[in-house]
This record gives C-alpha cells, structure tokens and sequence, in this order.
C-alpha cells in the first residue's frame, strides 16, 4: 500500500484519481453549499492541487492551504494564480477571523483525534461567516466502501454521527446530507458559534 500511496501523492494522479472517485459530484453540491462568495475571501483547508476553485466563482478570491509541497506544486502546474500557503491545518498561520468561507473537502480523515479537534478548533478561529464541510465516512456495510478506505492515505473514517458531534462543538449546522457515489458521504454548511445570535 506504501507504493500506491506514493504514486497517489503525485499531482497528476492524485487529480486523476479525484475525477474518478467523483470530485465533480461533490463540487456541485460544494458550489450549492458555499452560496455567493463573490468578492469573498474563502479558505480551502487541506486543499491539495486546489481542485475546490472549481466550485467558486471567479470572482472570489481564493486563499490555498496544505502542509504537502507536491500538491502546492500540483496548483502551480494548473497556472491559476491564487494566494497560497504551505502550512498546517490544525495550526493555521492567519489571524483570527480573517477569512469570510472555509472549505474543508476529504481531509479529515487524514487527522488523528487529536489533530481533528484542533482542525475544528482553527476553522472556528479563522472563519467569519460559514464552513463547507465534506468528508467521506466510515460505512462497514458497503464492500465498495471498505476497499477504497484500504487504498486511500486517510487512516481515521469516522461515522457521520460522530462528524456531525465535532462540527457541532463550535459550528450551528445549518443544513446536512449524506450522499454515495464510490464512498459514502457526510456534507454540511454551518457557522462559527460566535457568529450565531
């Protein structure tokens, strides 16, 4: 599994790969979810070769996060010029509600437990108005399901449920859905509790 992921890790593959398991289903539903961010600043967290532009408008402006320089790399090759930076998801080096939009798309499950709360935790910091979370979870029933998790870099699928619990920990969810396509799928819009009045 060790090669496989290797080769994955690659920008061209890793993007060949998202097609194939459905990004584009997904952005439809992360376009619907992010509503107008025109003239909004928004973060893609764990955004690897930048493939959630796809579901913005052109006129907002983009802000890339990912701790992996082969995937800055990846961005880069694609030519669009957008703010970038190469950094850590749970330790975001922006200030405290900076950004208008965050999307987190099918990196959680990258992050061990720990990792994870202090994702939530700087997504919460760093967002004024609204996150788009997507994730694929952890369904023992499906056999399509299982093998892809056996193929796939993230070793921490969690249940929708318990998703739902640590988006709720510092997020109002304003709407949810679970949804298949190869893997099972857990998706939300929601804003940062201390924006809630």
């Amino acid at each position: 599994m060790n090669f496989l992921h290797r080769i994955v890790a690659r920008p061209a593959v890793y993007d060949v790969v998202q097609k194939l398991c459905g990004c584009e289903l997904s952005m439809h539903r992360i376009r619907e979810l992010a509503a107008d961010p025109a003239g909004i600043t928004v973060l893609d967290v764990g955004a690897g070769t930048g493939n959630g532009l796809r579901a913005l408008p052109p006129k907002a402006r983009y802000l890339w996060l990912d701790n992996d320089p082969l995937k800055l790399t990846g961005l880069r090759v694609k030519g669009r010029t957008v703010m970038a930076v190469l950094g850590s998801a749970t330790a975001m080096p922006l200030r405290s509600k900076s950004v208008d939009t965050a999307l987190c798309i099918a990196m959680s499950h990258h992050l061990d437990d720990r990792e994870v709360l202090d994702l939530f935790a700087e997504l919460a910091r760093v967002c004024r108005n609204r996150l788009v979370f997507v994730d694929p979870v952890e369904c023992p029933k499906s056999l399509v399901s299982r093998l892809l998790w056996m193929c796939d870099r993230g070793s921490h699928p969690r249940p929708a449920a318990v998703l739902r619990g640590l988006v709720q920990q510092r997020f109002a969810i304003e709407s949810e859905e679970e949804y298949a396509i190869y893997h099972h799928y857990w998706i939300c819009a929601a804003r940062p509790l201390d924006s809630v009045i």
